[in-house]
C-alpha cells in the first residue's frame, strides 16, 4: 500500500515537535534516520506499512524508506532542509549496513 506525504508528515511532525520543545526552543536538525527509528521505537502504524511497500519492489528496502521519508519531509513548506557534509564522520559499522550510514553527503530536517 502507498503511503502518502500527508501520511509521512504526519508521522514524522510530531517527532520534529517534540526535538524543538527538548531544546529550549531551538530548531535542532534531525536526519531521516533518527526519525525513522524513532518511529519504530514507538511502534507507529506507518513503520510496517513503508517496509511492506519497498520490500515487494526488487532490491528495496530500508534505504528507500530514508529516501521517501526525506522525499515528503523535503516537499513539506514548514520543514527546512539542509545537507550535512558527513566526511571523516564516524558511525557504528553495525548500522551502516542496516541503516545507510556514511557517505558524503546526508539531508537534515526542522521546523521553520
Amino acid at each position: 500500500m502507498y503511503t502518502s506525504d500527508d501520511q509521512i508528515l504526519g508521522a514524522c511532525l510530531p517527532i520534529l515537535r517534540k526535538a524543538r520543545a527538548e531544546h529550549s526552543g531551538n530548531r535542532p536538525y534531525l536526519t531521516a534516520q533518527q526519525i525513522w527509528i524513532t518511529l519504530e521505537r514507538k511502534q507507529h502504524w506507518i513503520c510496517p506499512q513503508l517496509l511492506e511497500y519497498y520490500r515487494r519492489r526488487a532490491d528495496s528496502g530500508q534505504d528507500d524508506v530514508l529516501q521517501r521519508i526525506g522525499e515528503a519531509l523535503a516537499q513539506a513548506p514548514y520543514v527546512e532542509t539542509c545537507h550535512l557534509d558527513t566526511r571523516y564522520l564516524i558511525f557504528d559499522p553495525m548500522e551502516e549496513a542496516e541503516f545507510g550510514a556514511g557517505g558524503r553527503d546526508c539531508r537534515i530536517f526542522r521546523l521553520i
